[in-house]
């Protein structure tokens, strides 16, 4: 449990950090010369980076030292594992310093394709501010008494005939379908000639991804021997998962409004490729591996193509202009009759700059931190570590004790904790406001940051240079709309003296409104955030993923890289479907007992061959189960086996179990005391 707290507070920091270094990159020379290359301040922020999770890793390697040394809580039971936590540590830093190299490149990329947009933008707009400026002098000398709509006549006769003239200077349609398939073999190419030949036969992604993906029976799998029913189910299982991410994560850019990149997809195929490691035991064979990619990559990068070409229309300089008509039609008349735009720009910079950047930022943040107050109270009883987490699921099994919840828990354990995990957060969040308390919290740090800037702020310089100043000072916090922020600055006749007040008028009547909006449902709030509290606990409670191969109960080894799995309690391995050859009847043996015993086990790894209980390691090489003949089946499975063993067989296909007769005597309370 207490490396699960070391865990989880540096995963924290760095998650705080790496937001920072994200939006700095994004920011970079927006606001401020330098002469640093956008590549020169990623290198730097890595080796940053670097120094940061070196010192965080030392820091959880001496407290397990320490940990040790000093006997705290029951040490003697977890020694022989002391080694796998200094790996988990060490592993830890690998893992998150690979997550900040992949968010710093993504960053990256982003910038270096909005500098082209942003320069073509701002050419636009340069034009057009002179020409507003030569149209203002021209009124000016010859007509000093023009009506409104006498100048409105002048400036749109100007702008039809300016627009007419303006180069064509949008950016290209790519074949983005095409840099998918480039990004698939590359990821492929290590594969061998095999995968190689098969993927060049493949010449457009359109044709692929259209019907469900269904797990063939006959040819998914590497070796069919011994496969059950059981097996086809818990691969489609792992595939619908793994297709429902990667959709979610699509969707996510989607709701981004960038331009697509690479990383996209490269991230897609990490994540196919994770899961196929997580569930190797199924042993995917090698033309289903590429089915899935292909079934995967056909319909993101329909998606993908989608999103590079809203993002096109999103930035067409010309019709960026037209959408700045009416601005600058107001700015023209403001500036004839020699008005104080003061409150109007300030008005203006609120809503189209900081409001959109501080909604992005909510959405980054607001995920993180309703996890980290998931963690604090009575639920640190629930995800305070791996096995309360358990214990807390097993418990709201018994209390609801419906068989086909059973089942979900067991053959979609996944899926099932992910709905726990869910449930639980909406319902702590729905009670006592604490969902308005955070997001108001989060609100109210953002716009203390954004009045020291606007108070920090040099009031002696013209518009331009004011709010240039402030949004330097925010780049480490928000990601601010370059475009917009020029368009605020152009056209102006503002007196700086009251710019400060007129500026922090505007950032509360901003404030008032989006507080206004903060009630609602959560679950459709979640859907919103780029990282939800859900998975975030998720990847908190998980642990490695992996099931006892023959109860099917999860691993409980501390930390990501342990050298073995191992449990403290198996579960009868009637629960994981196995039953005796001859009579077919569910078994009620639990694993430390078989491996202790003569007898013998055949499945789809022993391609069907019967194989001795004492020699597992040879199939399973990567579990540890202590042989010991004296342990019993823990009460609460007895408990659960006994009450649903007819529907168990049912299920799967066998005959019921011979329950023990004093398991018949268990009771329900019995079996939830059991838990504590």
């Amino acid at each position: 449990m207490e490396y699960n707290k070391w865990e989880w507070a540096l995963r924290k920091q760095v998650h705080t950090w790496a937001l920072e270094a994200e939006t700095k990159i994004l920011n970079h020379g927006k606001f401020d010369t330098s002469e640093k290359l956008n590549i020169e301040v990623k290198y730097d922020l890595e080796s940053e980076a670097d120094a940061k999770l070196t010192k965080g890793e030392k820091e959880i390697i001496d407290k397990i030292t320490s940990y040790y040394e000093q006997g705290e809580g029951h040490v003697e039971l977890v020694e022989r594992y002391r080694q796998d936590f200094i790996n988990s540590a060490t592993s830890l830093k690998k893992e998150l310093l690979n997550l900040i190299s992949t968010k710093l490149d993504a960053a990256l990329s982003r910038r270096n394709g909005m500098i082209k947009v942003e320069g073509i933008k701002k050419t636009y707009m340069d034009t057009m501010e002179k020409k507003v400026l030569d149209l203002l002098e021209d009124c000016r000398k010859t007509k000093s008494h023009m009506s409104d709509a006498a100048l409105d006549k002048a400036f749109q006769n100007m702008w039809l005939e300016k627009v007419k003239t303006l180069p064509i200077l949008g950016q290209q349609t790519q074949n983005i379908v095409s840099r998918v398939l480039s990004q698939l073999r590359k990821n492929l190419d290590a594969r061998g000639s095999a995968m190689a030949q098969s993927l060049d036969t493949v010449t457009d992604l359109n044709t692929h991804g259209h019907e469900k993906f269904v797990v063939s029976k006959g040819n998914f799998f590497t070796n069919f021997i011994g496969y059950h029913n059981k097996w086809i189910k818990r691969a489609q299982n792992m595939v619908d998962t793994l297709i429902n991410d990667c959709r979610q994560f699509v969707e996510e850019k989607k709701e981004s409004r960038d331009d697509y990149d690479d990383t996209y997809i490269r991230e897609v195929l990490n994540m196919i490729d994770d899961k196929l490691k997580a569930h190797e035991d199924l042993k995917v064979n090698e033309q289903s591996e590429l089915s899935l990619k292909l079934h995967i990559c056909g319909f993101a990068s329909r998606d993908f193509q989608e999103i590079h070409n809203q993002f096109i229309l999103d930035n067409d300089p010309l019709k960026a202009l037209e959408k700045h008509k009416e601005t600058y039609r107001s700015d023209f008349i403001d500036l004839f009759h020699e008005r104080d735009q003061c409150q109007k720009k300030a008005d203006e910079f609120t809503k189209t700059c900081l409001k959109p950047a501080i909604e992005k930022y909510r959405s980054k943040v607001l995920g993180r931190q309703m996890a980290d107050k998931m963690l604090l109270g009575e639920n640190s009883q629930v995800f305070g570590s791996r096995i309360l987490f358990q214990n807390s699921v097993l418990k709201s099994l018994i209390e609801e004790f419906h068989f086909n919840r059973y089942v979900d828990f067991i053959e979609f354990y996944e899926v099932f904790v992910k709905d726990f995990i869910l449930d639980k957060v909406v319902k702590y969040f729905s009670a006592e406001k604490r969902m308005l308390q955070l997001e108001e919290k989060l609100m109210d740090v953002v716009i203390s940051e954004i009045n020291q800037a606007i108070e920090n702020t040099e009031k002696n310089q013209d518009m331009k240079g004011f709010i240039q100043n402030i949004c330097s000072k925010l780049k480490h916090r928000l990601d601010l709309p370059k475009d917009a922020v020029d368009r605020i600055s152009s056209l102006t006749n503002v007196n700086t003296k009251n710019i400060t007040e007129c500026l922090k008028y505007s950032v509360n009547e901003m404030v008032t409104s989006m507080k206004a909006r903060f009630q609602g449902d959560i679950k459709r709030k979640l859907k919103d955030l780029q990282e939800e509290p859900q998975d975030v606990l998720f990847k908190r409670v998980q642990g490695c993923g992996k099931q006892c191969p023959f109860c099917k109960a999860p691993c409980e080894a501390g930390g990501e890289d342990h050298a073995k799995h191992f449990l403290s309690i198996h579960r009868p391995e009637g629960l994981g479907h196995y039953r005796d050859s001859d009579s077919g009847k569910l078994v009620t043996d639990i694993c430390t007992s078989s491996v202790h015993s003569c007898q013998s086990f055949k499945c789809h790894e022993t391609k069907g061959q019967w194989h001795p209980f004492s020699k597992y390691r040879e199939i399973y090489p990567d579990w540890t189960i202590d042989p010991d003949s004296s342990i019993e089946a823990f009460v609460y499975w007895k408990y659960v086996m006994t009450q649903f063993n007819e529907q168990l067989a049912e299920r799967y296909n066998a005959k019921p179990a011979d329950i023990p007769s004093a398991w018949k005597s268990i009771t329900k309370s019995q079996a939830e005391e059991s838990l504590k």
